[in-house]
């Protein structure tokens, strides 16, 4: 027990604090009774509050919690056809900035940058929040200078033009300003539906069909499926009788198919120290592309396996075929999933200072 004549003020406070607490426990207990012998007047006290309350609410329906802002930039994503070399994204985005810069006066324009494709590293790609899936992936960061006109006012004004002026990509504007990113909690849109299920190409066509639901609904924009489905491919179907009879495996081909196509690094890491310095460099054996141009080039690729097998090219162990497949697989609590993105379009405009 607390003296409540100590001279020690910690413990004065706490006195104070426990006195009042019990006064205001004391009085929350008679309000309770008051309202259970006046039950007719309380629930009809209740219902006034509610429809008072929804009442204030009605006018501000439809607002942001954080109003919106603009920082004079805005953030646009671009994405041509599925396994567009990255060169010709770069032509893409060549041809996408001079529309702009016919679309917003040259004087409002402070500068236009450009993030094509995949970033160098998986850190920096953990720090972006366009979410790219390849060469065809490109980020326009738009900068404006002070006095411009709304920034909003250029987004609804390109969304309905680009489309119209580059058929076959697609654009979706990101989150520019920190708040917006954070409020998105680093995703690329406001909106993110997920399909998920065991069943890929079930989950494919719902996506599909929710996401011509979801166009529907007034107010969206910038819908897509973050996966694509359409990323050219090339199936190698290795015979592996004929490679059984030439003294190879299945392992081998793979295997000398991914040194010369993808490198050596990540198989049989190589590593030079150099003397000079003492810096360690690490080497990676590949065959250059341009000596891989052509299904013919591919078909000639050579297979070595264990000594004793003669060397052998990959067209007469195997048949190649053009496909299509997925060039993003995510997954969520192991799950495959399908991300629908989506924005909200937004028909308030502003003037800045």
């Amino acid at each position: 027990m607390l003296n409540p004549t100590s001279r020690n003020p910690l413990v004065r406070m706490q006195v104070a604090f426990e006195v009042g607490f019990e006064k205001f426990r004391d009085r929350y207990h008679q309000m309770l009774e008051r309202c259970l012998h006046h039950r007719t007047v309380f629930l009809w006290g209740f219902v006034v509050v509610c429809v008072g309350s929804f009442v204030l609410l009605v006018p501000w329906l439809g607002r942001d919690f954080f109003p919106a802002v603009d920082a004079g930039q805005f953030k646009m994503h671009v994405r041509g056809r599925a396994g567009t070399r990255i060169e010709e994204t770069a032509n893409l985005c060549d041809r996408i900035e001079d529309f702009i810069r016919q679309q917003i006066p040259p004087q409002e324009i402070s500068s236009i940058i450009d993030n094509i494709g995949l970033p160098y590293s998986g850190i920096n790609l953990s720090y972006s929040n366009s979410a790219p899936t390849g060469p065809a992936d490109a980020d326009v960061l738009v900068t404006l200078n002070k006095d411009h006109r709304p920034t909003e006012e250029y987004i609804h004004d390109l969304r309905l033009k680009l489309r119209e002026a580059f058929p076959g990509v697609d654009f979706s504007f990101l989150p520019a300003d920190i708040v917006s990113q954070i409020l998105n909690f680093g995703l690329p849109a406001p909106i993110d539906v997920q399909v998920t299920g065991y069943d890929l190409q079930s989950n494919r066509q719902f996506a599909n069909k929710l996401l011509r639901r979801i166009e529907m609904v007034s107010g969206t924009a910038d819908l897509r499926i973050q996966q694509p489905f359409d990323e050219p491919h090339l199936r190698i179907d290795v015979d592996r009788t004929k490679t059984q009879l030439a003294g190879f495996t299945q392992r081998d081909v793979a295997q000398n198919l991914l040194i010369s196509l993808s490198g050596s690094f990540q198989t049989s890491p190589t590593f030079w120290l150099n003397p000079k310095n003492g810096v360690s460099y690490s080497i990676a054996t590949q065959t250059p592309q341009y000596r891989v141009d052509s299904l013919q080039d591919l078909e000639n690729i050579p297979i070595t396996g264990p000594s004793g097998a003669s060397p052998a090219i990959l067209g007469s162990l195997a048949s190649i075929k053009r496909t299509t497949g997925m060039s993003l697989v995510s997954h969520y609590d192991i799950q495959p999933v399908i991300d629908i993105y989506g924005s909200v379009a937004t028909t308030r405009s502003w003037r800045c200072g």
